[in-house]
């Protein structure tokens, strides 16, 4: 049974899948074995839908409008320049608007509104924005790159790519359709700009073709009389998916040894959903959910490892319980029917940690579910088996903020009774929650804890500084 068809029998509302037949051969290559892998998409629509699909699924995705967003190789391209430090002058690349609106809109940048910040205060965002895609850049493993198009607009003043008009005047600028040489040329770009702001070697870079349409003709790239060539945008649209999936071949071939790929999205929904109807009543824009759920079940099952589709599966059937159990709020006997359920997922959850690398989306689903059905008791003895709790062994809970006040300190009680507990927070040590003074994490330097609970956002960040006092746990939650 497939990844998708048991995600299909599952049936959570994020989880819809068309019953599609398997067209494409693709093989199980697993390039992604466990929820410690970083990814960066770049591109258009279904780079957004494959960044929020690994989000779901607990892997950390890094998308940003600005930096991130584009149609084309050729605009990722600028914007890569600019974080690799080779376009220093980027921020000063700025349209200003003469109408009576006013603002200004940053060429090379992706944005959905005009800035009516002052020139400064634009070129402090952009550099921030920059910042932080280089440092995203600099700690990933994987990076999506998906281009929708080879057309582009151009400033005729100076010829320069434009990321999004934007209400820029029309006269101002000119539309382009790249050659696959172009093309080429702009993913040979990236993928230099990748290695200079990595310092070297390259991540797992996987490219792939949009399936959504675009609205471009013949006629307005003006290179051959409109006669030569049908004024159509559905034959247009199909000479530009060609340029670029040429391009991205060429690129690979071009680079061997490298770790490149070529994920084909475009024909998975123009080939395995041809009888599905995957495109909205304009046959432009892809039925987005449906189509791209299913798009992202098929990069699962190609390039996830077997522990990570389980994973998946855990997450889906979790979702789907603390659905129902939210469907059934308040219903007689409702705590006492999902219990067992409750137990379960529980169960499996906490024997996998150590394989899944403490899953943040099924940890959450978990505290969810325990806060709804009202589970505090079950879930500390859950724990209390996980980590072989007894009388002397101490629990660590670091975080009492937000987090802490809406579900663990719920759980305190419970926890209290069966083992020591220890609280830290670097803001708030020297007060006394439920009778247990809050300790500094640095007079817990060095020490031992049988079970660390972090009960805060800032995952990454406290796992470093225990790393850096040496503070340990045998478990994990």
């Amino acid at each position: 049974m497939t990844l998708a068809d048991e995600l299909s029998r599952i049936r959570t509302l994020f989880w819809l899948q068309y019953p599609a037949k398997r067209v494409l051969e693709l093989p199980h290559t697993p390039l992604v074995a466990d929820n410690a892998a970083r990814f960066v998409c770049f591109g258009s629509c279904f780079a957004s839908h494959m960044h929020d699909s690994l989000r779901q699924v607990g892997i950390e995705s890094f998308r940003n409008l600005p930096t991130t967003f584009g149609y084309s190789f050729e605009s990722l391209a600028h914007v890569l320049r600019a974080a690799d430090g080779t376009d220093p002058a980027y921020a000063e690349r700025i349209h200003e608007y003469a109408d009576s609106l006013g603002g200004h809109n940053p060429y090379l940048f992706h944005f959905d509104h005009r800035l009516h910040t002052t020139r400064e205060e634009t070129a402090a965002l952009l550099e921030r924005e920059v910042l932080a895609l280089r440092e995203a850049l600099r700690r990933c493993t994987h990076v999506v790159v998906t281009a929708g198009t080879p057309h582009v607009i151009r400033l005729k003043s100076s010829g320069l790519c434009i990321n999004r008009s934007n209400g820029i005047p029309a006269a101002e600028y000119s539309h382009h359709r790249n050659t696959v040489q172009e093309e080429l040329r702009h993913l040979g770009s990236i993928l230099a700009s990748v290695r200079r702001i990595r310092g070297g070697g390259l991540p797992e870079v996987l490219f792939t073709v949009s399936p959504q349409r675009y609205g471009f003709n013949a006629r307005e790239v003006g290179k051959v009389p409109a006669e030569q060539i049908p004024e159509c945008r559905f034959v247009e649209n199909s000479l530009c998916k060609s340029i670029l999936r040429v391009a991205v071949q060429a690129a690979i071939e071009g680079y061997p040894g490298q770790p490149l790929r070529y994920f084909p999205s475009y024909e998975i929904v123009l080939d395995e959903l041809r009888s599905c109807e995957p495109f909205e009543r304009d046959l432009m824009h892809v039925d987005i959910q449906q189509t791209g759920n299913h798009v992202v079940t098929r990069f699962m099952e190609a390039h996830f490892s077997q522990e990570m589709r389980r994973t998946v599966l855990a997450i889906a059937k979790g979702l789907r319980l603390e659905n129902a159990v939210r469907a059934n709020s308040g219903a007689q006997g409702m705590r006492g029917h999902f219990l067992p359920e409750f137990r379960e997922l529980l169960e499996g959850y906490l024997a996998r940690i150590p394989a899944t690398g403490c899953n943040e989306v099924l940890g959450r689903i978990a505290l969810d579910c325990a806060e709804l059905l009202e589970a505090w008791e079950e879930l500390a003895e859950a724990l209390a088996a996980y980590a072989a709790l007894g009388p002397q062994d101490s629990v660590l809970i670091w975080g009492t903020g937000g987090r802490f006040e809406r579900y663990h300190r719920k759980l305190l009680p419970h926890l209290m009774k069966r083992c020591r507990v220890v609280l830290v927070d670097s803001g708030r040590y020297g007060e006394t929650i439920d009778g247990i003074t809050v300790q500094s994490p640095e007079t817990l330097a060095g020490t031992v804890h049988r079970l660390g609970i972090i009960a805060s956002t800032f995952r990454e960040a406290i796992m470093d500084a225990a790393a850096r006092l040496s503070i340990r746990f045998e478990r994990i939650f």
